[in-house]
């Protein structure tokens, strides 16, 4: 199979900026893409740039862009690649600065999933046991779950919400921090909720679903931000804009069935809103600020049974 793979090239030495460099290549029908950079270097370009180790989807090191979207190089098949768009495009992750190449500084993601304090901590005016401490039966799918991550830094790259807001813990970080929430070892649970749904936390995750569309191990970042939600709905910790919304949400749909876009910005910031004058006049202007007053859908009250039976579960 002869395929064409066009890379992204940066050496900071000697480029002032990021370029690409095509190059064809004959492989086996089976080659991942991590083989085909590897076969590159060694026949065509010996100062390519890139990371590997275990070729096995457990190191998480070969994480790159390949065509457009994050993944694991050792998963990604070539032909697949190549069936799909003629070309394979190769790039950096995005968000990192680029040390050369494919190669970049994953420091700024590792002190992101440091913030979320990613170890047990028991209780410490607990007896310690006479045997080691148990994940309670039942409770173990979650822990499993995240605890499957590698921080290959796929869905961080590629999250919508680090792309306009840097201080983002991130969707790796948030899986990582409800592994703990999770396991019933753990001493903490209160301290961790508060500490993930406050500024920069859960609240500000876009519910895009990028993060699991992208997740090469099936961790399913976004399942676990919507957990660590609905216990700080639990426990009452709204006081952030990402929950008033989220609560006035779900109050605009009880109340008509519908979601009232008029009203959702007064709930969610307050007083804050004011702020948003200048943007109120334009919208209004143009014909875009929706009427506050909202006839119910038909047959509103069917959707508030939902809400009553799902009140009843919890």
């Amino acid at each position: 199979m002869l395929a064409t793979f066009k890379i992204q090239k940066f050496n900071p030495e000697t480029d002032g900026k990021a370029h690409y460099r095509d190059y064809e290549i004959e492989l086996p029908e089976r080659a991942t893409v991590l083989e085909a950079i590897i076969a590159i270097k060694e026949q065509l370009d010996g100062t390519l740039s890139f990371r590997c180790a275990c070729r096995s989807a457990i190191c998480g090191s070969c994480a790159m862009r390949i065509n457009s979207c994050a993944r694991l190089a050792c998963k990604t098949k070539v032909a697949d690649e190549v069936a799909r768009f003629g070309t394979v495009l190769i790039e950096p992750l995005q968000k990192l600065k680029v040390i050369k190449d494919l190669i970049v500084d994953m420091d700024p993601f590792w002190r992101m999933v440091e913030k979320v304090r990613p170890w047990l901590m028991p209780d410490p005016h607990e007896t310690p046991p006479e045997r080691e401490r148990l994940v309670a039966q039942g409770t173990d799918r979650d822990v499993m779950r995240d605890s499957l991550c590698i921080f290959c830094a796929c869905c961080h790259t590629d999250c919508n919400v680090t792309e306009i807001e840097p201080g983002f813990v991130g969707p790796a970080a948030l899986a990582r921090g409800h592994r703990y929430v999770a396991d019933t070892r753990d001493g903490a649970t209160e301290q961790r909720i508060r500490l993930l749904s406050d500024s920069h936390g859960i609240w500000e995750c876009a519910r895009c679903f990028v993060c699991t569309q992208v997740c090469p191990k099936g961790v399913d970042p976004r399942e676990s931000i919507r957990q660590i939600g609905h216990l700080a709905f639990e426990r009452g910790l709204v006081s952030d804009d990402g929950a008033r919304h989220a609560q006035a949400f779900l109050d605009s749909v009880k109340a008509s069935g519908r979601l009232n876009e008029a009203t959702l910005p007064l709930k969610t910031r307050g007083l804050g809103v004011l702020g948003m004058t200048p943007l109120a006049i334009r919208m209004f202007l143009k014909g875009k600020v929706p009427f506050p007053l909202q006839k119910p859908v038909p047959d509103v009250e069917e959707i508030r049974k939902i809400f009553e039976l799902t009140e009843k579960k919890r």
